[in-house]
């Protein structure tokens, strides 16, 4: 499931005009996608996780709770 996750969550990032979107909103906009029954809040760290790993996007920490991430491309 993660393949798919990472290529959407990379589809909304370069779709975003700032190339940077909080976690919450990127998360909100997937599950607008996929029902919650498909994806949870789990599955979408590990593709963050994924995603950093290979370099293409990075997470910052801004505030507690709160992330930004970046698309590296």
């Amino acid at each position: 499931m993660y393949a798919p996750l990472t290529i959407v969550i990379l589809d909304i990032l370069r779709r975003s005009k700032r190339k940077v979107l909080s976690d919450r909103e990127l998360y909100r906009k997937i599950t607008s996608i996929f029902s919650k029954d498909e994806i949870n809040r789990k599955d979408f760290i590990k593709a963050l996780m994924i995603l950093e790993i290979k370099r293409i996007i990075h997470v910052e920490s801004v505030k507690r709770g709160t992330k930004l991430v970046y698309l590296l491309e």
